[in-house]
């Protein structure tokens, strides 16, 4: 049963889980390209956390963001190779 607290989130990285545990909710497993691109942006977040301790500086990125090491670039990117675009 999906968690309450992950209704209308398609992913979370949160400093309390020190880096280690990645959450994608229902949103986040729409099909598999949706799914790796959340995985591999909340991976970025989580790969950050684990280098410094924190987020303080992380530039997000934005819808448009394309391999560009933003956490929505990585996703981005990696849909996009997914669906045949790279």
């Amino acid at each position: 049963m999906p968690s309450p607290e992950m209704s209308g989130v398609m992913g979370v990285t949160r400093a309390v889980d020190g880096g280690r545990v990645i959450r994608v909710g229902p949103e986040g497993i729409y099909d598999d390209a949706t799914a790796a691109n959340i995985i591999a942006h909340e991976l970025t977040h989580a790969r950050r956390y684990l280098r410094q301790g924190n987020f303080d500086g992380e530039v997000h990125g934005t819808a448009d963001s394309l391999a560009d090491g933003t956490p929505y670039g990585s996703g981005n990117a990696l849909q996009d190779w997914i669906e045949g675009n790279r």
